[in-house]
């Protein structure tokens, strides 16, 4: 296999015109099926080997982020929806993203997301009691936003098995030393270091 990043330099504009339409094509048929691939970039982009029968035939490579998001929806709204996410999980949707700001929640919800079960915590402060009991049923924070006055934390369960363990900091003032410490950077073995997945901003509880 040969990387585009390289050939590139020596191809004629109508050459690379071409590559980048191939490419395109590529991905319209990655999204008709229901995929994403999370990191599209020229070293990302092979042709065949010389000689063969692929030799001018272009091949995307490197899942490693891609997922398989189905459709998404988004609401806004003044309040937390919690009525509008409940009905949304008997639709087989699961949030995947949450935003706030001022008092106004924005929740985005894909279907593909790899859960089979999804809880919220949403209370006034940090839920420590909740989360900790949540932890203990096989749940991981996959989601967490606040306003001034609530917070919210999403817990999902994999469809995979993961044997994962969490950690949770909650500080005035954000602590790089807390985060050298307990998420080394860079990652080595996901599966022995924790990193961080969520950071979101709202009152806390001493």
């Amino acid at each position: 296999m040969r990387r585009i990043s390289f050939l590139m330099l020596r191809m004629s504009t109508e050459m690379v015109a071409c590559i980048a339409m191939e490419a395109i094509s590529i991905l319209e048929n990655i999204h008709s099926k229901g995929f994403i691939h999370g990191d599209v970039k020229p070293e990302n982009f092979l042709l065949g080997p010389p000689g063969s029968s692929d030799e001018k035939k272009l091949f995307l490579v490197d899942f490693g982020l891609g997922t398989s998001y189905l459709h998404q929806l988004y609401k806004v709204s003044e309040s937390f929806p919690y009525k509008w996410i409940d009905e949304k999980w008997e639709k087989g949707y699961h949030v995947t993203a949450m935003a706030t700001a001022g008092n106004r929640w924005a929740i985005v919800m894909s279907t593909g997301a790899g859960f089979y079960d999804q809880v919220v915590e949403l209370d006034f402060m940090y839920p420590s009691e909740g989360i900790h009991e949540r932890w203990d049923a096989g749940y991981m924070i996959t989601s967490t936003a606040a306003t001034c006055e609530q917070v919210a934390f999403v817990l999902s369960k994999h469809k995979r098995s993961t044997d994962m363990s969490q950690e949770t900091l909650r500080t005035s003032e954000f602590s790089i030393t807390h985060v050298e410490v307990k998420f080394p950077l860079p990652l080595i073995n996901w599966e022995k270091d924790l990193y961080i997945t969520s950071l979101c901003y709202g009152p806390i509880s001493t």
